[in-house]
């Protein structure tokens, strides 16, 4: 069992109900449980706090006005239907559990925590359960993906109504100078039609980790890999920098990154490995976000054009049918042999180096990821 901190760690973990739980520790009674009273899954036993009370001093040995959290994990994500097999069965499992509630002292709940910043709140629970990666993951994905050519009921706004939305509203004239970047920006109001995986590999700072998978859960990622090679797994720490996002993430394992993405190659995923620079042994196509966003000839660099496929090609992804985004280690980068295994290297464009030379990778990947949402969301059903 570890000790997970902190109010959205702590819902987020009692709402998808992946973990085994085990009591929940709470500073001030009931104080610090407000915030789990609204969310959908979640049952808080007892009476509800007052703001008054507040006000009132501590007693000794009070007893908490809330007595239990019961739990009732539902579907976490838009796409419902694609809910792990071992995810439902942890579901299951937790079904009904009732978690009970602790009042401790802060002073507890520090040493418990090793002084993390918890809120007041903290949860037993066990470790998050990973599973390796199987082939039949993909299979699933892609087919219903290619089943699925419109997203928008998955998060119960029919296109029809989003049509009469749009047409109640007044017509607004575009610049034409506008026109090219605003077909090219569509919404990410829903999540791509086709699956958006992330690749982790050699990553080791768990705030940069909690910062991949906040990205990867806000912007629509279907899956997040965690390669076996030096690469940090989810601790506390980690659930904790992203949000809670962990817990609501289907996260899997991967022994062989370079297998792993020719498997996905062969059922049509473009892969893209964040490097700041191109391959330079290699006719491996290297893209910025402009160059994906915004295909034209003149952004397509010379050395480029007699490369197969080559950056234009990739932005038209006429044969995609998934996208990839494999990011690296703080340092290193991505090992070179599975940065060839891709199909193109992607760099975020900067404006400034001096000193400064690149962006941390938590924040590189977030925007890369949204790059390629966008992207998705532009191909053809």
């Amino acid at each position: 069992m570890e000790v997970l901190c902190g109010r959205h760690a702590v819902a987020a973990a009692l709402a998808a109900g992946r973990r085994r739980v085990g009591k929940l520790l709470v500073t001030q009674g009931a104080a610090h449980l407000d915030f789990l009273r609204d969310i959908k899954g979640l049952q808080v036993q007892g009476t509800k706090h007052h703001p008054q009370q507040q006000r009132q001093p501590p007693r000794k040995h009070t007893q908490p006005v809330a007595s239990a959290v019961v739990l009732e994990p539902q579907p976490h994500h838009q796409q419902q239907q694609q809910q792990d097999r071992h995810h439902q069965q942890h579901q299951q499992h937790n079904k009904g559990q009732v978690v009970p509630v602790e009042v401790v002292s802060r002073h507890q709940l520090d040493k418990l925590t090793a002084g993390a910043v918890h809120q007041g709140v903290a949860l037993r629970a066990s470790q998050y359960p990973l599973d390796p990666w199987s082939l039949a993951m993909l299979e699933r994905d892609v087919r219903e993906a290619t089943a699925q050519p419109n997203s928008s009921h998955l998060l119960g706004d029919p296109a029809g109504a989003r049509t009469v939305a749009r047409a109640a509203k007044p017509a607004r004239t575009t610049p034409p100078s506008q026109q090219q970047a605003s077909s090219a920006f569509p919404p990410l109001s829903l999540p791509p039609r086709l699956p958006l995986y992330v690749l982790v590999t050699g990553v080791q700072d768990p705030v940069n980790l909690g910062s991949i998978l906040r990205s990867s859960y806000c912007l629509g990622v279907r899956r997040v890999f965690l390669s076996d090679r030096q690469t940090l797994k989810p601790t506390s720490t980690v659930s904790k920098s992203s949000a809670g996002a962990l817990e609501l993430l289907d996260v899997h394992t991967v022994r062989d990154e370079a297998s792993f993405i020719a498997h996905a190659a062969d059922h049509g995923f473009l892969s893209f490995a964040a490097c700041m620079q191109p391959n330079a042994n290699s006719q491996q196509p290297h893209m910025s976000t402009a160059d994906l966003l915004l295909p034209t000839q003149a952004s397509t660099p010379p050395s480029l054009s007699s490369s197969l496929p080559s950056a234009d090609a990739l932005a038209s992804g006429a044969t995609a049918r998934g996208a990839l985004l494999v990011v690296g280690n703080e340092h290193r980068g991505i090992h070179a042999n599975v940065v060839d295994a891709c199909t193109a290297t992607l760099a975020v464009d900067q404006h400034r180096s001096h000193l400064v030379d690149s962006l941390n990778v938590g924040v590189a990947a977030g925007i890369l990821i949204h790059a390629i949402a966008l992207w998705l969301h532009r191909q053809p059903a």
